[in-house]
């Protein structure tokens, strides 16, 4: 039989529950990051390719 009270054994489950909810979010936004990185980069090559040949109009 546990120690812990009813109550106890309620709040230690929420917390564990939120604590596996924030780990989901934090490694989707980590995802994301890498994407928003990877994304940022080919935008810069982009228009360092510009800058090294304008266009003439």
């Amino acid at each position: 039989m546990s120690t812990l009270s009813k109550d106890e054994r309620q709040a230690l489950n929420e917390i564990f529950t939120t604590l596996h909810h924030n780990e989901g979010f934090f490694s989707r936004l980590k995802e994301k990051k890498n994407e928003f990185r990877h994304f940022l980069k080919l935008l810069f090559i982009r228009t360092k390719k510009r800058s090294k040949h304008p266009v003439r109009y």
